[in-house]
């Protein structure tokens, strides 16, 4: 589908420009597709990633990926490709193994994670047709657990999707209807939670106002061969869900293949906010909302937010200052 949207003319995607004292890396989405009985099966490879603490993805369901290397030479798929071989065995670039490139699978994103550089995260696709599902090996220091996963389990149907509709006429997914759910977390343990513990007034100020969880979109996914024995019905609260930062990822190359994202814009309520505050409050969810939509402009148009912050904080003093001393004589 991501092939096809390519044909029809849709613009490739975009490559971000590195920000000052920035950092880049890429992740891949590894498809493989085989036939049976003249219908055809695609599955898309994730990761669960390593407990480690200075990961902040650490434990988290991903696409295989990481930073960028001198020895990538600038090239983000290389950087993807470099990647997957070092965390599950995989040579995607080896000549002489079926593999075809995709290319850059959707817009670049720049992810802003409390007290770290700036980061300029690329999305790259290959895919494979084979009877036979290629071998992983994961390597343990990076990777707990890594295992093929049905694409229909993740986005729905296309088929399916492209002829069903949502009360609002905009299409939903398999996914939508029956896997989406919430991951809830505590304050201190989301993204910006770093930020927060080390400024313990402004976690103060949020608990008063009923800041306590944060509530995560997320797809709940089937577990890993290994790991079905007593796994029972899919849950949202198990360690194997799909969220955050790479579901944002695959929510976009679903709206580039089949135009049905799964989270943010131009998904179903309430998925169109794919983080939302555990609270009842309605000033708490409305002061969130703000919050989430600068941080999220922030990321998309940094430039242009630290103008406006800038602004904002030299225009506030100035008119403090001018009031206290009233008109010029």
């Amino acid at each position: 589908a991501l092939e096809r949207a390519t044909a029809r003319g849709h613009a490739p995607p975009k490559r971000l420009a590195t920000p000052a004292g920035g950092r880049r890396a890429a992740v891949a989405a590894l498809f493989h597709q085989r036939r049976r009985g003249g219908a055809s099966y695609e599955s898309v490879l994730f990761i669960q990633r390593a407990a480690n603490p200075r990961d902040p993805w650490s434990g988290n369901v991903a696409l295989p990926g990481g930073g960028q290397e001198p020895g990538d030479l600038g090239s983000d798929e290389a950087t993807a490709a470099r990647e997957t071989l070092e965390e599950v065995g995989v040579d995607v670039l080896d000549p002489t193994k079926p593999w075809r490139r995709l290319g850059r699978l959707v817009d670049d994103r720049l992810v802003l994670v409390g007290g770290r550089a700036p980061l300029v995260l690329s999305m790259f696709g290959f895919a494979t047709e084979h009877d036979v599902t290629p071998a992983l090996t994961p390597r343990p220091q990076e990777v707990a657990e890594a295992w093929w996963v049905p694409t229909s389990d993740v986005v729905g149907d296309e088929d399916a999707s492209s002829s069903s509709s949502s009360s609002d006429g905009g299409r939903t997914t398999i996914a939508d209807e029956h896997r989406l759910g919430w991951r809830v977390l505590g304050l201190e343990t989301v993204a910006f939670g770093r930020i927060l513990r080390e400024r313990p007034r402004l976690l103060g100020v949020l608990r008063a106002l009923g800041f306590h969880r944060v509530r995560f979109a997320c797809v709940a996914l089937p577990p890993p061969p290994d790991q079905k024995r007593g796994a029972g019905v899919l849950s949202h609260e198990s360690p194997f869900v799909l969220w955050g930062l790479t579901l944002s990822c695959v929510s976009d190359a679903a709206r580039r293949a089949v135009g049905a994202p799964l989270v943010g814009r131009g998904a179903r309520p309430p998925f169109d906010r794919p983080v939302r505050p555990d609270v009842e409050s309605r000033l708490a969810h409305a002061l969130f909302a703000v919050g989430w939509d600068a941080w999220r402009f922030a990321a998309r148009r940094p430039r242009v937010f630290s103008g406006l912050f800038c602004g904002v904080c030299l225009s506030v003093p100035l008119a403090l200052v001018s009031v206290v001393a009233g008109p010029a004589s």
